[in-house]
Parts: C-alpha cells; sequence; structure tokens
C-alpha cells in the first residue's frame, strides 16, 4: 500500500462503520423471517418476491459480497434493501416492463430516510432487471436523493451491464442540468439555422438522424467537464479542434458560413439534450465533477463521492479506494475527513468531559433561564456553542494535526505531488494573486447564514452603491440591550456606528497596504472577491495611507438591527442648517468579519474619535 493509499483509508475507509446494500436480487431481513413464520401466518406477497432471487440458486456471490464487510476490523454493519417499496408504492410491477410508468417512479420517503443512515451504499444499477430496458432509471432516481441530504456520502454503484461507462454517463446526466437552458441569447442564432438546414434537408444534403454520427454522449461529457467549459469548447470548434472536431466537419461538409457553424453547435447540444430530456436532473448539484482513466471511473458532488464497480470485483473497499486515489483528494480534504471521524469518534468522549463540570453548566443554564428575550437567550446559546466547539475541535487536535504531519511527510517522500491535487498552479502570478485575494477573504469573514438574522459588528453592507461596515460592539448589537448613542430606551431602534469603505482596485494594493490593517476582502459574489479600504484615495496619490482620518458616522436600524434576506430598514441622520433631517433607507448584508477583523476598524473609530489636533503648519516645507 502506497503511503497515499494510506492516508485515504485512514481519511475515508476507516471510517466506515455501516454499509447497505439495494439490490433487488439480496435477501432481505423481512424475507428470511418471513419463511420461518408457519405457513399460514407467511406474507405471501413477500413469499413471491423472494422465489425470484436469484441468490437461491447462486449464494456464492452475495455470500461474497456480504463476507468482505464482515471480515474488516472492526466488522460492518450490513443492511439490505431491495427497493421494492418504489415500486409497491405506486402499484408497479417492473417484471412487465413498463417503461413509461417506471419513469414516474420515486424513492418513497422511508426509502431515503433509510438510505441516509449508512456510511457506505451499494447500489444495485438494474433494480428492475438488465432485460427492462429502463437503464437504471429507479438507481438512478435513488443515487440523486442520496446526493441530496446533508452528509457526505460513500456510494458504489454495482453493475452487470457490460459498458460500464454508459451506466458512468447515464448517471452523470441524471445529475446534470440541460445546456440549452441558458441559450436564451443564442435562440435566434439557432432558429436562423433552423432555417438553413430545413433548406439542406429538402435538397437532401443534410439528414439530422445522422448527428449521432458526429456528436455522441462520449463528446456531450467531455464539453460539460469543468475543467474544460462549453466557451473554451466552443472556441476550439471554431478552429476545427477539441471534442467537436467531428461536428465541425459535418458543418463544413454541409457548407456552413462561420456564423452558421456556431449556431450548428448550439444546435446539436439543443438536440442532443432534448433526446433526453427526461433523463435530466432539474436541480442543480454543486460541485459536480467527474475523471475516468480506462475503468476507473468516479463522479463526486458536494455531499457524496460516487464510484462505478462491475459486479465480478470481489474487494468492492479496495476498488473504493483505488476511485477515492484516482479524484487525488486535497491535503485540505484528507484534513477535513480525519476531523469528521476525529469527532465521531471521540467527540462523545471530549464532550463528556467537558460537562462534566456541572457547576459550570448549571451556571450557564441559569444565565439562559434569566435571559429575558429570545434574542438575548440566542446570544448566549450562540456563545456557548462556539465555546464548546473550541474545546472540543481543542480535544482532538493533536491527533488531527498528527495525520496533518503524516500527510506532508508523504508528500515529501513522493516527490511533493500533493500541491497539484488542488488543480491550483501558484508559479502563474496571476493565479497566485487570485488564491492569495481569496485566502484573505477566507481567513477574514464569516459566510453569511441564510434565513433571519440581526445586524452585528463586523457586518459589510452597501447602501446607495455605497460601503459600510458595522463598527459597534457584539454586545451593543444584541436586540432586546440597551441602546447606544442617544439617551432613552427603544425596543424598535437600534443605533450604531458604521466605517465607510471605499472599494479599491486590488492591483494596486502592495504588501504594506494589506498588512496596514485599513483593507479587508470580501467575496461579495460567488468566486468575486471585492477589495475594500478606510483611505477615501486612490493607493497612487495617498503614499501615506496610514495616517488618513476615518469616516465614520451613527446610524439608527429599524426592527431593532433585525433582518431579513440579507436586508434591514434604517435612519441615516443628517444636519441641515438649524435642523436634524432623518432620512430612511435600506441597505443590504453582502458579508461579515470575523470578530478579531471587526475590533480592528473598531480600533479604528477609536483612534479617530481621541486623536488630537496640534497647531503645527507644514505649507513653508512643502518644496
Amino acid at each position: 500500500m502506497t503511503e497515499l493509499q494510506s492516508l485515504i483509508r485512514e481519511a475515508f475507509i476507516d471510517p466506515i462503520r455501516s454499509v447497505l446494500i439495494v439490490d433487488d436480487q439480496y435477501p432481505t431481513w423481512e424475507e428470511v423471517l418471513n419463511e420461518q413464520l408457519p405457513e399460514e401466518s407467511r406474507d405471501p406477497e413477500l413469499n413471491k418476491r423472494s422465489a425470484k432471487k436469484n441468490w437461491r440458486d447462486e449464494p456464492t456471490g452475495t455470500l461474497s459480497v456480504i463476507r468482505q464487510f464482515r471480515k474488516q476490523k472492526p466488522a460492518l454493519i450490513i443492511d439490505i434493501h431491495d427497493a421494492s417499496d418504489a415500486y409497491n408504492s405506486e402499484g408497479l410491477d417492473p417484471a412487465k416492463g413498463e417503461k413509461a410508468e417506471a419513469e414516474k417512479v420515486s424513492p418513497p420517503e422511508d426509502t431515503a430516510d433509510h438510505l441516509h443512515q449508512s456510511d457506505l451504499l451499494i447500489l444495485d444499477y438494474n433494480l428492475e432487471g438488465v432485460t427492462s430496458g429502463l437503464e437504471g432509471r429507479l438507481a438512478r432516481k435513488i443515487l440523486k436523493s442520496v446526493l441530496r441530504n446533508r452528509h457526505f456520502n460513500l456510494v458504489i454503484i454495482h453493475t452487470q451491464e457490460d459498458q460500464l461507462k454508459e451506466v458512468f454517463y447515464n448517471c452523470l446526466v441524471s445529475l446534470s442540468t440541460p445546456l440549452n437552458l441558458s441559450f436564451t441569447k443564442q435562440k435566434g442564432l439557432i432558429d436562423r439555422l433552423r432555417g438553413r438546414l430545413e433548406e439542406l434537408s429538402d435538397e437532401e444534403e443534410f439528414n439530422p438522424q445522422e448527428l449521432t454520427n458526429y456528436f455522441d454522449l462520449d463528446t456531450y461529457m467531455k464539453l460539460r467537464h469543468p475543467s474544460s467549459g462549453l466557451s473554451t469548447v466552443l472556441e476550439q470548434y471554431k478552429k476545427g479542434d477539441g471534442p467537436l472536431s467531428r461536428l465541425h466537419e459535418w458543418a463544413e461538409k454541409l457548407g456552413l458560413d462561420a456564423t452558421q457553424k456556431i449556431g450548428f453547435a448550439y444546435w446539436a447540444i439543443e438536440e442532443f439534450e432534448k433526446a433526453r430530456k427526461d433523463v435530466f436532473s432539474d436541480e442543480h448539484f454543486e460541485g459536480l465533477n467527474w475523471a475516468q482513466e480506462d475503468e476507473r471511473l468516479w463522479l463526486r458532488t458536494g455531499r457524496g463521492f460516487v464510484t462505478f464497480v462491475k459486479k465480478d470485483h470481489q474487494d468492492l473497499l479496495n476498488e473504493l479506494q483505488l476511485s477515492l486515489q484516482a479524484w487525488q483528494p486535497s491535503p485540505s480534504r484528507l484534513l477535513s475527513a480525519k476531523v469528521r471521524h476525529e469527532i465521531s469518534c471521540n467527540g462523545v468522549e471530549a464532550e463528556d468531559r467537558t460537562l462534566s463540570k456541572s457547576h459550570v453548566f448549571a451556571y450557564f443554564y441559569n444565565l439562559i433561564r434569566n435571559g429575558g428575550s429570545e434574542e438575548k437567550r440566542a446570544a448566549l446559546v450562540r456563545e456557548h456553542l462556539n465555546r464548546k466547539t473550541e474545546t472540543l475541535t481543542y480535544q482532538i487536535a493533536p491527533t488531527v494535526v498528527r495525520f496533518g504531519e503524516s500527510i506532508f511527510s508523504a508528500d515529501a517522500s513522493t516527490g511533493d505531488t500533493f500541491a497539484s491535487h488542488y488543480g491550483v498552479d501558484l508559479s502563474d502570478k496571476a493565479a497566485e494573486r487570485f488564491a492569495a485575494s481569496h485566502f484573505n477573504s477566507y481567513v477574514s469573514t464569516l459566510p453569511l447564514i441564510p434565513g433571519d438574522d440581526h445586524l452585528d459588528c463586523g457586518h459589510i453592507f452597501q447602501m446607495n452603491s455605497e460601503w459600510w461596515v458595522c463598527a459597534t460592539p457584539a454586545c451593543d448589537m444584541e436586540p432586546g440591550q440597551n441602546t447606544i448613542a442617544f439617551v432613552g430606551a427603544s425596543n424598535e431602534l437600534r443605533p450604531f456606528t458604521a466605517l465607510k469603505l471605499n472599494e479599491m482596485a486590488e492591483d494596486k494594493l502592495t504588501d504594506r497596504h494589506i498588512n496596514s490593517g485599513l483593507y479587508c476582502f470580501a467575496e461579495i459574489e460567488p468566486g468575486t472577491i471585492r477589495c475594500l479600504g478606510l483611505p477615501t484615495q486612490d493607493v497612487d496619490d495617498n503614499p501615506d495611507f496610514g495616517s488618513e482620518k476615518v469616516t465614520w458616522r451613527t446610524f439608527v436600524a429599524k426592527n431593532d438591527g433585525r433582518f431579513t434576506d440579507c436586508k434591514f430598514n434604517l435612519i441615516r441622520p443628517r444636519l441641515n442648517a438649524e435642523n436634524l433631517e432623518l432620512h430612511d433607507d435600506t441597505a443590504t448584508v453582502m458579508a461579515k468579519l470575523r470578530y478579531e477583523y471587526a475590533l480592528n476598524y473598531i480600533q479604528k473609530v477609536g483612534v479617530s474619535i481621541t486623536r488630537i489636533g496640534l497647531g503645527y503648519r507644514a505649507e513653508s516645507f512643502i518644496r
């Protein structure tokens, strides 16, 4: 076993404790026990279903699969499910081969719940039978159900199909949304092209049925791969290169001009997808990626890893491990998997050691009981959660750190190759700067939580194209707390101090600017980092940026600072001669600084408030 294999086994394989086999030919507990009942008490449907299963004639294959999991140390918990309830719930019989009806079958709720309670799923692709002609529709529906849940799943698709790649591609298509849904700008181009194709068809120079000769499933999946992207493939296509080179040859034979050739590519994609419209997904599976190396096929989403294995393989865990190795998980993913495992193994013990301090937590719960409002209690629970999480991770840290050291040692001994697993070339200056910006955002900001929340210290918000950051301490921002800045009390209004931020051109920043503490990096949109800073001048015109005064204002948030969908209403006080005007406005929370970075900005407010203006004049010294 190589060092990488050893790391993958420790991170992904060793944590497996339970296996669920979903196969219509395996015996279930219900069937086995049903046969031991007196004949008059047996369930006739179970008898009928059990009698058709091929394990009765040849149990060796089924037994060998079960034994391979039993021989693990510790032995794995095994459950078997035959997915028959997916048919029974609809009153369908897969043996009848009712293809049109079977497409309506969805795994019932009890099946879905069953699937989500296992560390490893062995899923038979041919639940309807190899000869049904249904091409694994039920298995693909179950796979989609599993990849919707909130856990990271390991799945092995087990099949008797001769062409493993077709099984692989069918599963990929069922997890993908059609590309043509985004062809809104190309519709006119496609429609004009159709007119030309109809003319060619009338002249018997074009037959749309020939599309399969130039554009097949393999071609389609190559242009869908995240490493290439449709725009890149189309650029190659214009030159007659890439996955669509054969389609380009056909366009040349048809005598299409340059514009028509582009429309021809979009037309081919649209026609291909229309023919498979019932297979595609109507939902997006985040993080979908895949690779194929000979017979080593795998795909992954943000919630699962899936490999594809023929039923003649005897060691499924080894096949899973080899596919995980082909995936080349980054050191960060290995560490994350190890953290999950350590929390699972040692979390209860570590938690018990912490909670055994009864006086501490009795006092804590007393604070909650007397916390007053719901918001105050929620704040106390959040505070408790943060401290408890820190305590838990502190206790498992030594084991995770040792695992991290083993990753580095394995990398060093194999030629420092693990960095390539990230798919980022940091020797490229543009890529390095992009990575540094995202790193700075990661270490300084927290992800926004969907749903209702309240304005807090460090929230960066946008108002009328202006950028601001809340610089009032968190304790004063909790709804229900005493108000600051104004005399009196209000359950509706929450005054707070905000610093004005100005968007800066990131490529003009030097290390001196970044380390000044005046700038922050916020991922306002996925993949897009905005550099926001306190200085109001461009960095080229502001060499002495460190001494710039801070622009700060006092605003009043309505609804006690609560917001929905990141939007909140506020009042902007403004002086106008002898009057104080109160303007209503709406702001949108775009990001949130981690507390230590927010405190850094709070300090800037303090410096601005306490600055001392001296009477020196510098004009005579300027040449």
